[in-house]
């Protein structure tokens, strides 16, 4: 019973870690949309970007446009690792689990039991 807790935790820790991961990357993306769109509006307002390609241009050249865009990047990053992890614990238990059915295959196989 103390491997199942283990696998049940190990799994509970990596769900936890894509629920953060996946927090961090709707946060991110609404930050982004917001910096994006303060930047819009100071590049029509200062600069005279009247169209959206000129806005979108002086959005693309401006620092913290590409900061936001890059903490974007960053938390896909932790989504895509924090989902390989609770898969890599699926799979652990998986092979834990075929093992224990194999041993019990086994044991009623020679010792003819249940």
């Amino acid at each position: 019973m103390d491997d199942i807790e283990r696998f049940a935790h190990k799994l509970r820790i990596a769900g936890k870690l894509q629920d953060e991961a996946q927090v961090a990357l709707t946060k991110a993306e609404i930050e982004s949309s917001r910096v994006t769109a303060q930047v819009k509006v100071q590049a029509e307002i200062t600069h005279g970007c009247k169209t959206n390609a000129a806005q979108e241009r002086f959005t693309d050249e401006h620092s913290a446009c590409r900061d936001a865009r890059l903490l974007v990047g960053v938390c896909k990053g932790q989504v895509l690792a924090a989902k390989a992890e609770l898969d890599a614990s699926k799979m652990v238990f998986d092979t834990w689990r075929t093992q224990m059915a194999t041993q019990r295959f086994e044991k009623t196989k020679i010792y003819n039991t249940d």
